[in-house]
């Protein structure tokens, strides 16, 4: 089917299947290097002093992944039109799968997928298993914006990992990890640099690697401005998850870290390649970025 001049790409279940069985015959080397790096467990309990939620781990703790991939994909509608944003194929395999293969190779146990739109599609194609790690799923019944999905997908969390569904930076996600506990961080963000930041929006940093304001998307703005973005991969503590209003719309990014700059969220910085697949134009572009060994290159 052509549309808008491109091709549509369409992914069914024997040619996901097919793909799978690829992937799991090197499962020994994906165990080989899970045994090489760190073993995050649960923590052993969680406290609270005053306000503060205070998990108490070790460097062996493990906490969920939620992947925000719930979106209705308006922009992307023209390429991609019969599954979720996230579902996209890039370089011949679901755009979702790099994000779940980046997790896994951290150690990562625990992964939430918070679906919406076309949500059955997602599950039926990719199970309740990805490379030995078990997948859940949190559907929203109306569109409930990143805030909203994030509180109907962590219920009950002291703390979590979010993924937007329809990004990726390179970064090491384990180091990501051990910094933000041994930091002793309420709240992570990863940022990466990129040249032109009018369609990202910004992130305004101290010297301590405090956040200390978001800048708006300026995409009429003439002038190029480089700095930092929000590369959409958090760690949050339970206390932000439960101060998102419950039932409705929410945007993380507008209506909950901005209440949270008065030292409570701090920066990763990365300097791998980041990629955005939100519109025609980046979703076109990010098959140049993405290698079939699920890497992203920089520029």
């Amino acid at each position: 089917m052509q549309r808008g001049g491109r091709r549509m790409q369409h992914y069914n279940r024997e040619t996901f299947t097919a793909w799978k069985t690829l992937l799991y015959s090197d499962r020994a080397e994906l165990e080989k290097r899970r045994r090489k790096s760190r073993s995050w467990n649960r923590p052993a309990a969680v406290t609270r002093q005053g306000s503060r939620s205070l998990a108490v781990t070790s460097k062996s703790m493990s906490i969920p992944a939620i992947i925000l991939c719930g979106g209705l994909g308006t922009r992307l509608r023209s390429v991609v039109d019969d599954r979720p944003k996230a579902m996209a194929v890039v370089r011949g395999r679901p755009f979702l799968t790099y994000l779940l293969d980046q997790l896994t190779e951290a150690g990562v146990s625990d992964i939430i997928l918070a679906t919406g739109y076309l949500g059955d599609h997602m599950s039926e194609l990719l199970g309740e298993d990805y490379r030995g790690v078990h997948l859940h799923y949190s559907r929203e019944e109306s569109p409930l914006g990143t805030g909203g999905a994030l509180r109907l997908a962590a219920r009950s969390c002291p703390v979590a990992m979010v993924l937007n569904g329809d990004s990726y930076c390179k970064v090491d996600l384990a180091a990501f990890i051990e910094w933000h506990f041994d930091s002793g961080n309420r709240n992570s963000m990863i940022v990466t640099h990129v040249d032109d930041t009018r369609q990202f929006g910004s992130v305004q940093v101290d010297p301590a690697g405090r956040i200390t304001a978001f800048r708006e998307k300026s995409p009429g703005v003439d002038t190029t401005m480089s700095g930092l973005i929000n590369a959409g991969i958090y760690i949050v503590s339970g206390e932000l998850i439960e101060s998102i209003p419950e039932g409705r719309a929410v945007s993380l990014e507008r209506e909950v870290f901005p209440r949270w700059l008065d030292g409570r969220f701090r920066v990763f910085p990365s300097d791998g390649g980041f990629i955005d697949i939100g519109t025609p134009v980046s979703f076109a572009a990010a098959g140049a970025h993405v290698g079939g060994n699920g890497t992203v290159h920089s520029d």
